[in-house]
């Protein structure tokens, strides 16, 4: 499964070279420069009849990184000095689990999670079923498909849609086919059918965590912010250590100003992708600038440039770094930085 095409298909047709220029940018040097944004997280996990579920582990995921606790005899755990911002908390006792995307915008939080009333599968398990849905295609469909990634790879997309309709015909409930047909989609500006191929997808596979992050990028350009951020926080579950959901979660968080949550989210990608994407460096440059730190955004821009100089997108980076080196020429006499 060519797991980086796909995605990179879809990337480069969503990606937003500039974004809302009116995004303010504080620098973090400490916990103290955020008196009054630091949260203390309570929460809670009980077992399906209401009883507290001791000894279960938990986890949360996101602007400070990743943080886990154990819960106490009443089920009870804790988190403090959270940053303001969206996270990703889950439950695991090894055979149920439980999960929420909470958002933090107050000294102190409150969030209850609770065990569904049968055991389910821990993560990895999860992931394992993904191979338990392929199994149930059968062998033409899956030579159609894999015929479908070799012309999209070519960039014969047409060629790609008619083997993937032959993939589709003989099983309907193809959740990669109907995945890379979402791609296409979205690559072709056909948001919307791209999400309803998407929504089909996860409908079929529920684990398909590739779905839930072309999901996450359609929802996106139809400017749902709010939603694609839970559908790429549900993504990352099943993709840990794929740099595209936090890309594109970083794209959601700048649309609504979250700024902070958007870079370290970028920064989340750069470190998972090795620089094999270099319009991350572009995004990164556009956001730092908007955040007037121009120094950052200008090594941003030199790295995608040094990595990628005849990339379509580095004409565009050349002139966002002229803007850069002008504003720093100017930062003496305006207290720019």
């Amino acid at each position: 499964m060519k797991f980086c095409f796909i995605f990179c298909c879809f990337i480069f047709c969503t990606f937003l070279f500039a974004q809302d220029g009116r995004m303010q940018w504080e620098r973090r040097t400490g916990p103290e420069r955020f008196t009054g944004r630091l949260s203390t997280l309570r929460g809670e996990v009980l077992n399906h009849n209401g009883t507290p579920a001791a000894g279960v582990s938990v986890k949360i995921n996101g602007v400070s990184g990743t943080q886990g606790s154990t819960t106490g005899a009443q089920g009870e755990f804790q988190f403090n000095d959270l940053p303001w911002g969206t996270y990703d908390l889950e439950a695991d006792s090894g055979t149920l689990s439980a999960h929420e995307t909470v958002t933090l915008s107050s000294e102190t939080a409150q969030v209850s999670l609770r065990f569904g009333p049968t055991a389910r599968p821990a993560q990895a398990a999860e992931r394992n079923s993904i191979s338990a849905q392929q199994l149930k295609v059968p062998e033409k469909a899956r030579k159609q498909y894999e015929k479908a990634l070799e012309e999209a790879q070519k960039g014969n997309k047409e060629k790609s849609l008619n083997k993937l309709a032959e993939a589709l015909r003989s099983y309907p409930c193809y959740s990669d086919a109907l995945t890379l047909n979402s791609v296409l989609d979205l690559q072709s500006g056909r948001a919307k059918a791209a999400a309803d191929e998407a929504q089909r997808a996860i409908g079929c596979d529920g684990s398909n965590g590739k779905a839930y992050v072309v999901l996450g990028a359609a929802l996106n350009v139809q400017q749902e912010y709010e939603e694609a951020i839970r559908t790429l926080n549900e993504g990352i579950r099943f993709q840990p250590d794929a740099w595209q959901p936090h890309y594109e979660l970083g794209k959601s968080l700048l649309a609504l100003h979250r700024t902070r949550e958007a870079v370290a989210e970028l920064k989340r990608a750069e470190g998972l992708a090795h620089n094999s994407f270099p319009p991350l460096h572009a995004a990164m440059a556009t956001a730092l600038m908007q955040m007037n730190d121009y120094q950052d955004a200008r090594a941003q821009c030199l790295l995608f440039l040094k990595t990628a100089p005849e990339h379509p997108e580095a004409a565009k980076v050349r002139k966002i770094l002229s803007q850069i080196e002008a504003k720093l020429q100017t930062a003496p006499a305006t207290g720019e930085k």
